[in-house]
């Protein structure tokens, strides 16, 4: 085992659950830190995604969901049309393209209730807790018979559809970007409402990632502030596990670094503190995905 090895998490990818094909889950206890829990699923057909209960519920931290399409040829198209409900009253929003929907902790919700699939697309839920759980607030309301959202009115924010950038250079790290031959999109606290920070990026071919220094060299970098995800996801819509690509990326200080390949779903769970960095994707042979995740203010 590694010096660094508690760092690195290959992603536990089951098979069906709910309207889900495959999905992972992996809380605080999994990840071995406090700062959130994530899961992450392909959508195939309709119903309500699985998470703590399909009643009306609070949490008592800030969630975030994003909906993306799977399709790595066609990023701007959801594939499918979902239905979201928030507040007391049972505001219902309408989602049929790449959103975000903030939660903030109090606020009443029911799951997503997924109403059509064209397509297969991504499901993905961050829980800013080390557990994923709910209390139940009405047993007796039901999904689907509040209003329609309106212009302005409450909630009308919580609900954003996300803005790509297509073979835009990934800036994470780096002073000397390198075109990822992808397309991203990036989601912080003005768009979440709470502190927040994401980037997802589809990686289409290879490519270095890091913070350089004068002489060129990429060299390994630490966050004082905040907890940091770095992720790694499989568009196959048979294999959520399989990257189809293959990745190098290192741990620890310099001159204490280790270097990990995969080429399989991963995670690496980076604490205050710690140091990471440079990530080099050494082959693509089909798109992938690279997200980071944090509480950064920025």
């Amino acid at each position: 085992m590694g010096k660094h090895e508690e760092f690195f998490k290959k992603v536990p990818m089951n098979g069906r659950k709910g309207c889900l094909r495959f999905m992972t889950e992996m809380d605080g206890n999994f990840l071995n830190w406090e700062s959130m829990s994530i899961r992450y699923g392909l959508v195939d057909e309709e119903g309500v995604i699985p998470e703590e209960t399909d009643k009306l519920h609070v949490h008592d931290y800030d969630e975030a969901i994003m909906f993306l399409s799977q399709d790595a040829g066609d990023m701007l198209t959801l594939g499918g049309e979902l239905e979201v409900t928030l507040g007391t009253d049972g505001v219902r929003h309408r989602i049929d393209l790449p959103s975000i929907v903030s939660i903030p902790a109090g606020t009443p919700h029911f799951s997503p209730k997924v109403r059509k699939v064209d397509r297969p697309f991504l499901y993905f839920s961050v829980a800013f807790n080390k557990e994923f759980k709910a209390e139940v607030t009405d047993e007796k309301a039901v999904q689907g018979e509040g209003p329609w959202i309106q212009f302005r009115a409450p909630y009308f924010d919580k609900v954003n559809v996300l803005n790509f950038a297509i073979r835009d250079p990934y800036h994470y790290a780096s002073d000397v970007p390198e075109d990822s031959g992808g397309i991203g999109t990036l989601v912080d606290t003005h768009v979440a409402g709470f502190p927040m920070m994401c980037g997802w990026q589809t990686v289409g071919k290879p490519h270095n990632m890091g913070p350089r220094r004068d002489d060129g060299k990429r060299h390994p970098h630490a966050h004082e502030d905040f907890d940091e995800m770095l992720a790694f996801f499989s568009l196959d819509p048979d294999n959520l596990t399989d990257l189809h690509g293959e990745f190098e990326f290192s741990l620890g200080a310099e001159g204490d670094e280790e270097r990990y390949v995969c080429s399989e779903a991963a995670v690496f769970p980076m604490r205050k503190g710690y140091f990471h960095l440079p990530l080099v994707f050494t082959k693509v042979d089909k798109p992938f995905v690279f997200f980071t995740l944090s509480r950064n203010m920025a």
